[in-house]
C-alpha cells in the first residue's frame, strides 16, 4: 500500500539535472546537440552520450557549464542591449569556440 510521490527536481540524479540544463540550453540557442558538444568541450557526441546514459567527469561539468553560462550571459546582454536574436550570439559563440578550439560548431 505504498503511496507514490510525483518525481521532482531533488529527486533527481545529477547526471538528469545535468542532461536537462543542457537540454534547455540547446533550445533556448536553437542549437543541435552536436553543435552544443562541439561548442562546450569540442565533442560532438557529448550530448547523445549523455542522452544514452554517460556519467560525465566533473571537469567536464565544470567546461560545460562555464559555457552554458557564458551563452546565457551573451544572450541576456545582446537581447537587453540589441534586440539581437539567438542567432547572433550563435555566430557569436562559434567565432569564439573557433578560436578556442581552432574549428566551428554547427
Amino acid at each position: 500500500m505504498g503511496m507514490h510521490r510525483p518525481q521532482t527536481p531533488l529527486d533527481e540524479t545529477l547526471d538528469a539535472r545535468f542532461l536537462r540544463a543542457v537540454e534547455a540550453c540547446c533550445e533556448h540557442g536553437n542549437l543541435s546537440g552536436r553543435a552544443f558538444g562541439i561548442a562546450s568541450i569540442g565533442d560532438p557526441g557529448l550530448v547523445s552520450s549523455l542522452r544514452r546514459g554517460r556519467s560525465p567527469r566533473v571537469s567536464t561539468v565544470d567546461r560545460v557549464l562555464g559555457y552554458t553560462q557564458e551563452f546565457q550571459l551573451l544572450s541576456r546582454r545582446l537581447s537587453r542591449r540589441n534586440g539581437r536574436n539567438s542567432q547572433w550570439c550563435r555566430n557569436r559563440l562559434t567565432t569564439r569556440t573557433r578560436e578556442r578550439t581552432g574549428r566551428p560548431f554547427g
